[in-house]
């Protein structure tokens, strides 16, 4: 049924066409698969996938709608409905498939935006350091996304509505390119990188599963994935009996149905182990603990070792008359009643400790961290000097400027020109222009801090809805802000020297989707012209594109003159 090399990153139940199946979402297409069937019905290619729409928050029901290229011209319309009981888990596991093919959609539409764009310029190249250049853009556009590159991605999304909204409409509609996209934001990457890496301990928690009355008097369990595999954790036996039986034997939902009504699960339930029914399958899995608890379990038939500095039978020849006598009171068995249910507890306290001890490092490893103070240890890391400013308010002031000018003459504004165009010529190699991303980034949120530490003055509950008075503009305002702000810092970017063949296209290309941008900006300016705080608001918008269109025309003159 799967290709080779291909792997499943995420599947749900779903309806489609009233029928039931399985939506997979794997590293090469989507595929759909009918309920009970060994092969896949539906096959989806990444790269003929138009568009997605996702049903509303108000609506009662979980679809994704998917519109696809078909061969013969007309498009094909797919909507997956999901069957899981709980809305919430549904949405969840929604989104995750809505994310996913974004990314994926994104990274195919950009390399075959990359190709088009390397087969057009490579006619136009004509110095070998602008072609290296060229190919060397050209290239990073068309990096190859891992598995977990993919994932990250979609993680971040996931969390972060505003910059998956962002991301739908630059990325999607083609204003920026994917990599460029996340370019700015390797930091944010980075912090979920780290969570990525970071090894989930095993729940503690006993399972209690609690039943909701029914209208009818009758009572209802809701057993989702999470709480199907906490029960697989606590109760190995019942996962083993799963594996055997389903699908092949009943379906899933025969077996909890069953699993419910068993002695297995009622057998601490004094009112109902009663009234459970007799079971072939759980009585077997029941049998099985109880001889697995009565063995001793785990210290019995594996064997306990303590780590050489708890075990204090190391050390007993050193001090034979010191020491607790022994307790003769604690007699085990006493409580015969209550001793299954204490096995249990230990058992799952057993299961707890082993999920921490298999991440632990190797036997030296924890030594050394136990006997290894850091604070003693040498640091050799040279902390600098702190500059101490005094009189900082000289510092930070601009030079007072003088109130005197001089005009120049004709001949001499034309000197000048000659002399700044030999300037020019005289260039050889790359002009060095370089900043520090990580003095960049301090420097930007000490500036942020200051600001945020300057305005905290102001009412906070005034929003953007507030002072406008129409959500859905403020919205609209909000995202005109956001997509303003990205294609800004790509265009200063790119203006930035050195300059070749390749980051004047991609700042013609970049400048035409600033142009765009800044007529859906003069549209709701002319729209809402009675609305002041609209025209406050977009009108600083309107400055930063001047400035833009200002920059713009120097640079394109610069290249005339050079």
């Amino acid at each position: 049924m799967w290709e080779p090399g291909e792997n499943i990153d995420l599947k749900s139940a779903t309806i489609l066409n009233k029928k039931e199946g399985t939506l997979y979402y794997t590293n090469k297409r989507l595929a759909w698969v009918i309920k009970d069937s060994s092969k896949v019905t539906i096959t989806i290619p990444f790269n003929q996938i138009k568009n997605q729409q996702v049903s509303t928050q108000e609506s009662s029901r979980i679809k994704l709608r998917l519109t696809v290229n078909s061969s013969k011209g007309t498009d094909l319309i797919y909507t997956f409905e999901w069957i899981e009981s709980s809305k919430e888990v549904a949405k969840n596991e929604r989104d995750s498939f809505k994310n996913a093919i974004a990314v994926k959609i994104s990274q195919v539409r950009q390399s075959a935006l990359a190709r088009s764009e390397s087969s057009n310029s490579s006619n136009l190249l004509a110095r070998k350091n602008e072609a290296a250049t060229s190919v060397q853009q050209s290239s990073r556009k068309k990096v190859k996304l891992s598995r977990q590159d993919i994932k990250l991605r979609t993680m971040v999304l996931e969390q972060n509505p505003d910059l998956a909204l962002l991301h739908k409409n630059l990325v999607l509609n083609g204003l920026v390119d994917e990599e460029e996209f996340w370019s700015s934001r390797e930091n944010i990457l980075a912090d979920y990188r780290i969570q990525l890496s970071m090894k989930k301990g095993e729940g503690a928690e006993w399972v209690d599963l609690a039943p909701e009355m029914q209208d009818n008097g009758n009572y209802k369990y809701t057993i989702t994935p999470e709480i199907a595999k906490s029960i697989f954790k606590q109760y190995p036996e019942i996962k083993n009996a799963y594996i055997e039986n389903v699908p092949n034997k009943i379906s899933e939902k025969e077996f909890w149905r069953r699993f419910l009504a068993s002695q297995y699960f009622n057998r601490n339930r004094v009112k109902r182990s009663a009234l459970a029914e007799r079971d072939s399958i759980f009585d077997e899995c029941m049998e099985n603990e109880d001889k697995y608890l009565n063995s001793g379990g785990d210290v019995a038939n594996k064997g306990f070792q303590l780590g050489p500095l708890l075990d204090l039978t190391r050390t007993e020849e050193d001090h034979p008359t010191t020491g607790n006598e022994k307790d003769i009171t604690m007699q085990p068995g006493r409580d015969k009643e209550s001793l299954s249910l204490i096995r249990r507890f230990n058992r799952h306290s057993e299961l707890v400790l082993q999920s921490i001890s298999k991440a632990r490092n190797g036997k030296s490893d924890s030594i050394a961290n136990a006997i290894i103070i850091e604070d003693l240890k040498k640091h050799d890391q040279n902390r600098g000097i702190l500059l101490n400013l005094k009189d900082t308010k000289s510092y930070f002031n601009l030079p007072e400027s003088t109130t005197e000018s001089e005009e120049l003459g004709e001949d001499e504004l034309i000197q000048i020109l000659e002399s700044s165009k030999k300037s020019l010529h005289s260039i050889s190699g790359k002009l060095s222009f370089d900043v520090d991303s990580a003095v960049f980034e301090s420097t930007m949120q000490q500036l942020n801090a200051s600001i945020l530490k300057k305005t905290s003055k102001f009412d906070s509950n005034i929003t953007l809805e507030s002072l406008i008075g129409d959500a859905d503009l403020a919205k609209k305002i909000q995202i005109l802000y956001a997509e303003s702000f990205e294609l800004s810092r790509h265009f200063w970017i790119l203006v930035k020297p050195p300059s070749n063949t390749f980051k004047t296209q991609k700042l013609k290309s970049v400048y035409d989707k600033i142009q765009v941008t800044k007529s859906k900006v003069d549209e709701t300016l002319e729209a809402n012209k009675s609305n002041d705080s609209v025209q406050t608001i977009l009108k600083r918008i309107s400055l930063g594109y001047d400035s833009i269109a200002q920059m713009y025309k120097s640079f394109s003159q610069l290249k005339h003159v050079i």
